[in-house]
């Protein structure tokens, strides 16, 4: 993403590759995975064809040679941000030309998205990404993008229209390209895109019941639930004549449409107490019902009636309790494990908890072989790859033994979809590109598969078997940019989207609670509040996960917050960002105007069950040195002093992971770490000034530490920094 909102590195370094986007998830190139834009071979098309061309003035870290004779252009990347256009249209494209084409060859491939912007303006959001360009060798692919959406959606395509093509975030990647032109789209596309249109056309219905469900106050009532070692006791009331049922809803199911619930049992009293066995089986699975909901039914003519919000587990026999593991420090980072040395600088900067991907794709392994084992869930064998759990047992046990606190980000990256069964069965069969997937909830297989890596690892990592402790867990990323973080498919309506997200937060916790009853789940965003610069709107998003929780019983869900600067690539956000405001109805929250996530998590109607705090925390952020200069390093550490000054005074904020400990080459150009490039030629994973002041922060130094960087902020005292 080229742009101030910037792809943060944090969620994607561990990650093998990227996948389709958006932009060709309809196209004729669909492999078993349904990810689409892969290579096939060339065809020749029919003729007459124009050819778009490349425009070179205006390109960007990147040189371009192109061949009359043949028609090809070559393309290599010279720094992090290549870009070219195409020429501007003479005259409109055809109204049903909406499918990309073109043919390239590469023997380095492109690991990174593509990613498309549609102009006049050329603006973030007018863009989308389209994947990788997989290596060809000395042979020429051909790869397609269907922009039917993106036509419509920002009337594009007129004469004057052009399109810029960016190219990853890399040097020294060479492509040569040819024969680029649109074309309509085949039968079978226009049928893959009605059968679309349908799907989101029924999405939308069910949003809106979804809707009514939640503003409506039901006659009846599910009061209690309790899972039990071998059984499910449920209780309510039920209100007004007819005949009554009780009926059990599956994570696959939808609460609105009664129809398609399982199980149901009959009630014949107002005030019922109803035990059943807790495994039951559902087709070739042994189903556990601490994953289901429960609500009340009343007979009708053509189906039953919903008429009681339906109710999640209030309590659940634990299976192991260990001690509460809370955080002894506000101060932390991010990045664990990426370099071999981290455990140390970790001790040394004194950061007491930190953030770490856990890509569930990783542990889950596809049968027997060696190096996994097997664990029982369901009924079912499930294989685990013994490498990935002993690599991060190590990590977690040395940390959780020193009293750093791990949290865990619960994350399928899309980037695997294409090339890993692992990561297609846990991946939401909508997922249309991005780079992390939105869990399956869709199906018993899926559902039951992302179950039972999450029953391995919350069992596993509880701190009681010598394999470590994470003290909380992060479910997925940045869910109000959704295409991009968390993707289930394009313009889903928000709470259709949500509803998806709560049932995998609420698997995960109703799994989590019974080997660790202190743990969160936390909900992750971004920097924006008010504004919506992708998907969807943080503030009315918050607002979802309340109504859910007021009608199907409260939760332990907190939040992980990520307030970067507005732009990334200014460190100096005291400058950029003091238009903000500490009112609840501003646009972005960064670290200029934190006071808007204290007052919000500490409002008594935003408790957990009325009484407790949510756990909150900033769990990927930080500003940039544009370069290493000595200007550019006082700035960044000015900016660490800022926020942790803020967060130590703010006592709704429980802790902050610094984005991240080290500068990375696959992150735009952004140095947002403590330390250097490992590849800087001068000072290799060097410290930065900022490395200093996150030492100091909390110590008796820190006052001696932090006290020339008030006069780059422009301040006498601290307190200055502090909104009303």
């Amino acid at each position: 993403m080229k742009t101030n909102r910037l792809i943060p590195w944090l969620c994607v370094a561990m990650a093998v590759g990227l996948c389709v986007s958006a932009c060709n998830k309809e196209t004729s190139d669909v492999n078993e995975g349904g990810q689409q834009g892969e290579t096939k071979p060339v065809v020749t098309p029919p003729k007459p064809i124009t050819y778009l061309q490349f425009n070179p003035e205006g390109a960007n870290d990147l040189t371009f040679e192109y061949d009359k004779a043949s028609g090809v252009s070559t393309i290599t990347t010279t720094g992090n941000d290549p870009y070219i256009r195409l020429e501007a249209f003479k005259k409109a494209v055809p109204a049903d030309s909406c499918v990309l084409s073109f043919e390239y060859s590469t023997n380095s491939g492109l690991t990174d998205n593509i990613q498309l912007f549609f102009g006049p303006p050329e603006a973030q959001e007018r863009s989308c990404f389209t994947g990788q360009l997989p290596k060809t060798g000395a042979s020429w692919s051909k790869i397609e993008y269907n922009l039917k959406d993106q036509r419509t959606d920002y009337s594009w395509g007129g004469a004057g229209d052009w399109l810029r093509i960016d190219f990853g975030n890399n040097p020294g990647i060479k492509i040569r390209l040819r024969n680029i032109y649109f074309r309509g789209m085949t039968p079978e596309e226009k049928a893959a895109d009605q059968e679309k249109t349908e799907r989101l056309a029924d999405h939308a219905r069910l949003a809106a019941e979804l809707e009514r469900y939640l503003r409506t106050s039901y006659p009846s009532k599910v009061t209690h639930v309790e899972v039990q070692e071998h059984k499910v006791v449920v209780k309510g009331e039920c209100s007004g004549e007819g005949s009554f049922m009780l009926s059990e809803i599956t994570p696959w199911m939808d609460v609105t449409r009664t129809q398609t619930h399982d199980l149901t049992v009959a009630l014949d009293k107002a005030s019922f107490t109803v035990e059943l066995d807790r495994y039951v089986t559902i087709g070739e699975y042994k189903y556990d019902r601490v994953l289901s909901k429960w609500a009340i039914l009343k007979a009708g003519a053509d189906a039953p009636e919903l008429v009681s919000h339906a109710r999640y587990a209030d309590e659940v026999v634990p299976v192991s309790s260990p001690e509460a593991f809370p955080f002894p420090t506000k101060k932390g980072t991010a990045g664990v494990g990426i370099l071999n040395y981290s455990e140390n600088d970790i001790k040394d900067l004194g950061a007491t908890s930190a953030t770490m991907n856990m890509n569930l794709n990783e542990y889950l392994a596809q049968g027997a072989a060696y190096g996994t084992h097997e664990e029982f869930f369901a009924g079912q064998g499930y294989y685990f790859n013994d490498n990935a759990i002993t690599a991060r047992d190590n990590i977690l046990y040395q940390y959780s033994r020193e009293g750093t606190v791990p949290i865990g980000i619960v994350l399928i990256p899309t980037g695997s979809i294409a090339t890993d069964p692992s990561a297609r069965l846990l991946s939401h069969p909508e997922c249309a590109g991005g780079y992390y997937a939105m869990p399956d909830m869709t199906t018993p297989k899926g559902v039951l598969s992302y179950a039972a890596v999450m029953k391995m690892l919350t069992s596993r990592y509880n701190g009681l078997n010598n394999a470590g402790r994470i003290a909380h867990w992060i479910m997925h990323n940045e869910i109000d940019a959704a295409m991009t973080w968390t993707n289930m498919g394009d313009k889903q309506e928000q709470l259709f989207f949500m509803d998806t997200y709560i049932k995998s937060m609420r698997l995960v916790y109703n799994i989590l609670r019974q080997y660790d009853q202190h743990a969160w789940v936390l909900a992750s965003f971004t920097h924006c509040w008010t504004r919506v610069d992708e998907d969807y709107q943080v503030v009315s998003q918050l607002g979802n996960l309340l109504d859910f929780t007021a009608a199907e019983g409260d939760f332990r869900w907190g939040l992980a917050m990520h307030p970067y600067p507005k732009n990334l690539t200014r460190p100096a956000f005291w400058v950029d960002d003091r238009e903000l405001t500490a009112s609840m109805d501003v646009s972005y929250v960064t670290f200029y105007n934190l006071e808007v996530y204290d007052k919000w998590i500490r409002q008594k109607d935003h408790f957990y069950k009325g009484d407790e705090k949510r756990l909150l925390i900033l769990s990927e952020n930080g500003t940039s040195t544009p370069t290493y200069e000595e200007s550019d390093q006082q700035l960044q550490a000015a900016g660490a002093c800022w926020v942790w000054k803020k967060v130590k005074a703010l006592d709704g904020i429980d802790a902050i992971q610094w984005h991240s400990w080290v500068d990375n080459e696959i992150e735009f150009g952004l140095r947002l770490g403590f330390r250097k490039y490992g590849t800087d030629p001068d000072d290799p994973y060097g410290k930065k000034k900022s490395w200093y002041v996150w030492q100091a922060a909390g110590t008796d130094k820190e006052d001696e530490v932090f006290e020339p960087y008030k006069a780059i902020i422009g301040i006498n005292d601290w307190d200055e920094i502090f909104l009303k």
